[in-house]
């Protein structure tokens, strides 16, 4: 049985809901806004402004919890809502179509991160971090988000994947304005320089009137290698395997036939006795 009383001492959650009651009474919804522990925290209606900035939060946040590394696709023009993909998409294919149609007077650069220390993959990490806020008021504006890009092994291999040329980021505000600049920039960013400077490179890339396409990426991290070599080596397995067992049955029906043969032979022999 309940012990004496239990039934008149209220539970916690009938003291929270009392309080929510309470205060739900006694403030003014026009003038206090939200306050009920959601992201946007304000003493007012929050505005459109407030609203655009929560939602690029969110996809900043977005970014940051991909497993691979992510890739930002800004192309001039766009006026379509961004598209997100989590789907897996190789490198290769998405440079190939983001710098597609791209030439000296519509230029395209490609910003890739290379890893951190530790070994992880750095976008993400810089991302959460809030190490890139100018990048992150563009959020709005990209043409499409990838939560997962596979294959990213660094700048080289990005200028290889694009046909681009690659640079540095000391280098891009000298080769971005010069006469001579190639179509396709692929500039590697070392995780050591000062990070503010990636994020004025980017704006600047997107807010120059011959940049017709801008992606943001990062070099994959050492997990996403050794997963890949793990399944290649899964893949090599069964590969050997099915060729084994193919082998093996080939091997049994050439037994089989030679056997069916000598089994003839021997019945001819016996027919002629």
């Amino acid at each position: 049985r309940d012990p004496p009383g239990w039934a008149q001492i209220p539970s916690r959650s009938r003291v929270l809901r009392s309080k929510q009651i309470h205060a739900e009474r006694t403030r003014h919804p026009r003038s206090r806004g939200y306050t009920n522990g959601s992201i946007l925290r304000t003493t007012r209606t929050p505005t459109f402004c407030t609203m655009m900035m929560a939602r690029a939060f969110l996809l900043l946040s977005a970014v940051a919890t991909a497993a691979a590394a992510p890739a930002i696709v800004w192309k001039a023009g766009n006026s379509s809502p961004t598209e997100h993909s989590s789907e897996a998409v190789p490198a290769s294919s998405l440079l190939k179509s983001a710098v597609e149609g791209s030439s000296h007077d519509a230029l395209a650069v490609v910003f890739v991160v290379n890893r951190d220390k530790d070994g992880s993959e750095a976008l993400s990490r810089l991302a959460s971090s809030g190490s890139l806020p100018q990048i992150q008021s563009k959020y709005e504006s990209a043409t499409s988000i990838h939560h997962h890009v596979a294959g990213v092994e660094g700048a080289a291999s990005a200028a290889e994947h694009a046909g681009g040329h690659q640079v540095s980021l000391h280098e891009f505000d000298g080769m971005l304005e010069s006469e001579h600049k190639p179509a396709v920039m692929v500039v590697g960013v070392d995780r050591h320089e000062d990070m503010s400077k990636l994020d004025g490179a980017v704006v600047k890339a997107l807010s120059h009137s011959k940049v017709r396409s801008v992606v943001l990426t990062a070099q994959r991290s050492v997990e996403e290698v050794k997963n890949e070599r793990a399944l290649s080596r899964r893949r090599n397995k069964q590969i050997n395997r099915k060729r084994k067992v193919l082998t093996n049955d080939k091997r049994r029906r050439l037994e089989d036939a030679q056997e069916d043969a000598d089994d003839d032979a021997e019945e001819e022999e016996e027919v002629d006795v």
